[in-house]
């Protein structure tokens, strides 16, 4: 599944950052541009492997794991602080007849909104979301490291990484299409969801958050543990749910799917781990209880006692 992601995001990418190169050089220095953008591709396809192997070696398949992820993050910022040459604009004016001068005042509109939204990542939904994704993601490798699992203070920033970015994507200070705002049909829907999932909260006053599985732990079996085996990632799909609704947020209320997606290869990762630590006696809580969603009554009947 992750490699299937993986390979989608490339294949957006790859088309993208090619499409997008004619916006950002003039039309003499294009051949020069594609030919970097070659040459810097084809150093890092080979260089990047050797790095990989090293750093393996050096630190660990985990922690390497974490360092190629840091490095996404350096590659956001570096996009999100592109800035398009007016130049090629100021051309582009120069040579349009006296007709085609209303699509130039568009496209010089839609560049001083793009500048602007480029010069404020914080105002930009996809810039929080992303961070959200990056942060679940180190989560998931941090839950299936042996070596750095145990690190309380690396999974506490991890965790913060994950969950900061989603509750401010929803808020009134980031640009978005919204649903009318205000809404009391809207903000009692999304306080009922965020109530109910801050119910499956709970649990976390009775385990060692913020690490990977340790067998020094009991393995918790009762309360809401004996309705799901992961009450807390339910809380985390839907509290953002919750926030989104009341603030209208429609890109919030669609990543609900992402976030859905996320705990569930997290939890896959966990769950791992936690056989590895305890065994049959956890294959056999798997067997007995769902992993995130509680079973209807009605399908129970019919399975053996």
């Amino acid at each position: 599944m992750v490699a299937l992601l993986a390979g989608m995001a490339n294949v957006f990418f790859a088309t993208a950052y090619q499409a997008y190169l004619p916006s950002l050089v003039m039309a003499a220095e294009l051949m020069e541009g594609n030919a970097k953008l070659q040459g810097s591709a084809s150093a890092a396809a080979i260089g990047g492997r050797a790095a990989a192997g090293l750093a393996a070696q050096a630190v660990g398949a985990a922690a390497a794991l974490l360092f190629n992820a840091a490095s996404f993050v350096v590659s956001a910022a570096c996009l999100l602080f592109i800035r398009e040459p007016v130049a090629a604009l100021q051309v582009m004016t120069l040579r349009a007849p006296g007709s085609d001068r209303l699509a130039v005042a568009a496209l010089g509109w839609g560049h001083a909104r793009n500048s602007r939204r480029r010069a404020m990542p914080l105002r930009d939904p996809w810039f929080w979301a992303f961070l959200g994704a990056l942060g679940w993601g180190l989560c998931t490798g941090l839950v299936g490291s042996r070596a750095l699992g145990g690190n309380l203070r690396l999974g506490m920033a991890l965790v913060l990484l994950a969950e900061v970015p989603r509750a401010l994507l929803p808020l009134p200070f980031v640009v978005q299409p919204r649903i009318e705002a205000g809404h009391p049909a809207l903000i009692a829907s999304g306080a009922a969801v965020l109530a109910g999932s801050l119910v499956f909260a709970a649990p976390v006053f009775r385990i060692a958050p913020f690490t990977a599985p340790a067998q020094r732990e009991p393995l918790r079996t009762d309360g809401l543990y004996s309705v799901v085996r992961h009450p807390l990632m339910v809380c985390d799909i839907f509290w953002p749910l919750g926030a989104s609704l009341i603030f209208g947020s429609i890109i919030g209320i669609a990543l609900t799917a992402v976030w859905l997606l996320m705990v569930w290869v997290l939890t896959r990762v966990e769950e791992e781990a936690l056989v590895r630590e305890y065994g049959d006696v956890y294959r056999d809580f798997q067997a007995r209880v769902p992993r995130l969603f509680p079973r209807l009554p009605i399908a129970d009947r019919g399975r053996p006692a």
